[in-house]
């Protein structure tokens, strides 16, 4: 009895073994077959793309590899040492997308020039939809040029010019604050500009003085922290799968402040799917 249970004991080892290497088979088998595919649709791309100097890209993550482990407010410093080695044009393979760093005047004329300028690139307006949902940032070409023409009138010079005294009151609180920190070392320049650009545009184009900068500081934080949380989920490509931006902590935080966003601005949305992308 006892040699019996033995037997039956490997025999069943040996079919979970021999289950578990076809599992794993299949999986490499199904992951070779994705990849082989991904290079399939991307072949223009890559053909196009030979020629362009560029970092080093891995295959499946591509150069995201150089932001991965950096924090948010080292990855301009990344960008900038690109731009040192490569001084007239870059290509930047992030994950399966293809982005071109463009420095040389010539190639940037062409570039604006082309109709498909206004183009938007999912990888980078992923997060910002969230905050923008379908505004002109975030709209497609066509939805952008039609409402773009629709408010281009609200843009004349003489409308401009009744924006001066604005842009003049708004300067002088911007300097009043700066003077209230002569001495100090650390100076949080970008927080103290943001709120002044937040009370310049919400008296210009909503005719409403919030006092950000000297009262209603709190806009200028969550929007600091709203901006921080998306260009996380912009470098970091494991994000760009919903599920996983929304259970992560950088995901529920970009929930919070976006709802702390919406009762500022009284945008309140009860819609509670803000990470549906």
């Amino acid at each position: 009895m006892f040699s019996d249970s033995l037997l039956v004991r490997h025999i069943f080892n040996a079919k979970q073994d021999s289950v578990r290497k076809n599992l794993l088979i299949i999986c490499c088998v199904a992951i070779c077959f994705w990849y082989l595919q991904t290079l399939w649709k991307k072949r223009k791309l890559y053909w196009y793309s030979w020629n362009v100097p560029g970092p080093l890209a891995l295959p499946v993550i591509g150069s995201a590899y150089m932001f991965l482990t950096l924090p948010v407010t080292d990855a301009l410093q990344v960008v900038h040492n690109i731009t040192k080695r490569y001084p007239k044009i870059a290509k930047i393979w992030f994950g399966s997308n293809l982005l071109y760093g463009v420095y040389d005047p010539v190639y940037i004329e062409k570039i604006l020039k082309s109709p498909n300028a206004a183009a938007k690139d999912g990888l980078f307006y992923l997060a910002f939809k969230d905050i923008f949902r379908e505004s002109l940032i975030t709209a497609e070409v066509h939805t952008w040029r039609k409402h773009r023409k629709l408010i281009a009138p609200s843009f004349n010079q003489k409308i401009l010019d009744s924006f001066v005294e604005i842009f003049v009151e708004q300067s002088e609180v911007f300097a009043d604050q700066l003077k209230k920190r002569i001495g100090q070392k650390d100076i949080e320049i970008y927080l103290l500009a943001t709120r002044c650009t937040l009370d310049i545009i919400c008296q210009t184009a909503m005719g409403v003085d919030m006092h950000i900068q000297t009262t209603n500081g709190d806009l200028g934080l969550v929007l600091e922290k709203i901006f921080d949380l998306a260009m996380i989920r912009t470098l970091k490509i494991w994000y760009k799968i919903g599920f996983i931006w929304k259970m992560s902590s950088p995901g529920k935080q970009f929930k919070q402040n976006l709802v702390k966003l919406f009762s500022i601005t009284g945008s309140v949305s009860d819609d509670d799917d803000f990470l549906t992308h």
